[in-house]
């Protein structure tokens, strides 16, 4: 690598990471503003509010990856054209595939970066977020792990189910302990529970009463103002934002239990291969800038824009039809991103030498 290459990769790295950080500080704070009442509501004030908006950057890092990389990529080379300087390395004689060569190792640590924001420290950050700044939302108390999720009722009941569905608020074995003065007074045990509003339905029941001691079975059971279905809806959103290695587990379990939860193998498996993503915007960024002709930047940067909302649109569409049981959920997932990497692969395999 020569001192060009390297000056153009510093360049090109320096207005990436400061483009990345800028804009996802930009979206969090709109986000803030958002949700600004609701947040009032929650009696969350001052450093709060700061530490919610610091707290969902790197949510927004993730998503605007590929995007900054394009942009920085045209952008440089755009403002190299202007100068004239491609136009003297190719009067030197210097292959211009062979030159973006080194920008390749540029690309696949974008790829790694982007896929450890979002498998690690997306998942901590909005893990704090929810423990110090939200934890005011949730009416009861509710704690979910590999021993599955624990609730507390607003009867001061302790309701536990190894394992949730979140898509059909659907639990399995499921266990509810009454206590009263510290000691236990009843427990019930069920195969099936269905959460109906803020009413736990029981299929296949046996109630244990200790005081006074008896036993008795029922085909079903409901349970009445259990929990707020806030709470359930707020442990739904826990599960998205869990990394891969969360989901493949929770995903394990499901199936081990009997389900099939097809929205989060699409999930699973578009969270694996949007970092390739990286790649593709880089070798976009490289032929639209190579093609591009003097002083025309701006249409440069437009036109990356609309490949970047193009490829968007093909991605979520792909991605319905997983969820819509059309596609298999690896082909939905990787189709757009391994099929953009060829493009993008062919793009760059075109310029010429």
């Amino acid at each position: 690598m020569n001192r060009v290459q390297r000056l153009y990769i510093k360049d090109v790295t320096v207005l990436f990471l400061s483009l990345t950080l800028s804009l996802s500080a930009l979206f969090s704070v709109i986000s803030l503003i958002e949700k600004l009442d609701e947040l009032t509501e929650m009696k969350v004030k001052g450093g709060g509010l700061f530490l919610y908006a610091l707290l969902r950057i790197p949510e927004f890092i993730r998503y605007l990856f590929p995007m900054c990389l394009l942009l920085s990529v045209i952008f440089i080379l755009s403002l190299a054209s202007r100068r004239n300087e491609l136009i003297v390395l190719k009067s030197a004689g210097q292959s211009m595939r062979r030159f973006f060569l080194p920008f390749l190792v540029l690309g696949l640590v974008a790829v790694l970066l982007n896929f450890l924001v979002a498998e690690f420290l997306t998942p901590i950050s909005l893990g704090m977020l929810r423990s110090r700044v939200l934890s005011h939302k949730k009416e009861g108390s509710f704690k979910s792990g590999k021993n599955g999720l624990w609730l507390r009722g607003r009867d001061d009941s302790v309701i536990h189910a190894r394992v949730f569905f979140p898509e059909v608020n659907a639990l399995r074995d499921v266990s509810v302990f009454y206590l009263k003065d510290g000691r236990l007074r009843e427990r019930i045990e069920a195969k099936k529970g269905k959460w109906a509003g803020d009413t736990l339905r029981l299929k296949t029941v046996w109630i244990y009463h200790f005081r006074p001691d008896k036993t008795e079975f029922r085909d079903s059971y409901e349970i009445h103002n259990a929990l707020s279905r806030e709470v359930m809806d707020f442990e739904r959103k826990r599960l998205t934002e869990m990394g891969v290695d969360g989901l493949m587990r929770y995903d394990k379990l499901l199936k081990d239990s009997g389900f099939r939860n097809i929205k989060l193998e699409v999930d699973i498996n578009s969270r694996l291969a949007y970092p390739l993503t990286n790649l593709f915007m880089l070798f976009v960024g490289i032929a639209i800038s190579l093609k591009s002709r003097k002083g025309r930047g701006i249409l440069s940067a437009g036109a990356g824009v609309l490949v970047s909302l193009a490829y968007w649109f093909l991605f979520s569409f792909m991605l319905s039809l997983g969820y819509a049981g059309v596609l298999n959920p690896i082909v939905s997932g990787w189709i757009i991103p391994v099929g953009s990497l060829f493009a993008g692969l062919y793009m760059f395999m075109s310029i010429p030498q």
